[in-house]
């Protein structure tokens, strides 16, 4: 590297830094102000409504009857632990120093509003009765502060300029299912036998042999494809899905796929809700199989697309002569 080269980095190495310095410059403060939401930690019994919004996902939790459930996705039940996580970070949090003021350097530290391409993610909350218990944006963690056991976030009260280094971290789920249980996996094994039902008739039928194979129970020709298949039975074997939904919100239901199991029998019905496609599962098992049915009682999923692909396969790839 010539010397002209070496100088140049250097200075534009050293003006990054001091830039980044300037950025997160704070006006020191003697000790811990409290939380970002006053006097937050000394009712976090009284919490009765979160609102959510992230990159990922926006999400409305409500309590109801000591109950957590999605108030804008007919109530599917959250997991307790989920929501007592997040209540109770969001208590232990301290605002630490004060940073930057300026709207044009929030993105930098990840405190922006919320808005498309923001990459803050925002949380507001409401005590019995609905009265406000205020709100934050999140932003980024500190690298800074990693010496710190605790970790650090950048955090901003919801309309005010002043945004901050908080200590602790708010246990905020990254993805959607974090939030609720999730349906138990049920093993492909257990399928033994696959029927498609479209437009109130039966378009696909197989069932599995003797040596492990899907084969056609309707009809010799064309046969079944046993990889796109199982295919089929694999999409129940994943947890996890990407939304949930009243399955009364369903509509132009497209196909409806019964599995008959060692214990009994699922349907997938598939339709659409809220511009997704999605399924609801019905009938009567026990184990896993149960559960899922169980759970999904007045409900409908979108599930990650590879398992979602499995089960919305076309009739040209479930009798291809060779896997799709």
């Amino acid at each position: 590297m010539s010397a002209r080269a070496f100088q140049a980095l250097f200075w534009s190495t050293l003006a990054a830094v001091l830039a980044a310095v300037w950025l997160i410059r704070s006006d020191t403060i003697p000790a811990a102000t409290g939380g970002p939401l006053t006097g937050f930690a000394a009712r976090i019994e009284d919490v009765a409504k979160i609102i959510v919004e992230t990159p990922a996902y926006s999400l409305t939790l409500e309590k109801r009857g000591g109950e957590w459930g999605a108030a804008d996705r007919g109530f599917y039940p959250a997991r307790a632990g989920a929501v007592a996580n997040l209540l109770t970070g969001v208590a232990a949090m301290r605002l630490m120093e004060r940073k930057t003021k300026q709207r044009a350097l929030y993105a930098d530290i990840g405190v922006e509003d919320r808005g498309p391409g923001a990459g803050s993610a925002s949380l507001a909350f409401e005590y019995a009765g609905g009265a406000s218990a205020g709100g934050f944006i999140l932003g980024m963690r500190s690298a800074a502060s990693s010496f710190d056991r605790a970790g650090a976030v950048f955090a901003r009260r919801i309309s005010e300029a002043q945004s901050w280094l908080a200590q602790g971290a708010a246990g905020l789920p990254r993805e959607f299912s974090e939030w609720f249980a999730e349906p138990p996996a049920i093993p492909a094994t257990q399928v033994r036998r696959v029927t498609i039902t479209q437009g109130g008739s039966v378009v696909f039928d197989a069932r599995k042999s003797e040596a492990g194979l899907y084969i056609r129970a309707d009809a010799p020709e064309p046969a079944a494809n046993d990889t796109a298949v199982k295919r089929i039975a694999q999409a129940l074997t994943g947890t996890g899905f990407d939304d949930v939904m009243p399955a009364a919100e369903m509509s132009g239901v497209t196909r409806a796929i019964r599995m008959e199991l060692a214990d009994g029998v699922i349907e997938a019905i598939i339709g659409s809700a809220r511009g997704q496609t999605v399924v609801h599962f019905e009938g009567a098992a026990a184990g896993a199989a149960g559960e899922v049915i169980a759970l999904s009682k007045g409900f409908a999923y979108r599930l990650h697309g590879h398992r979602m692909s499995g089960l919305t396969q076309s009739l040209a790839d479930l009798t291809a002569a060779t896997a799709p």
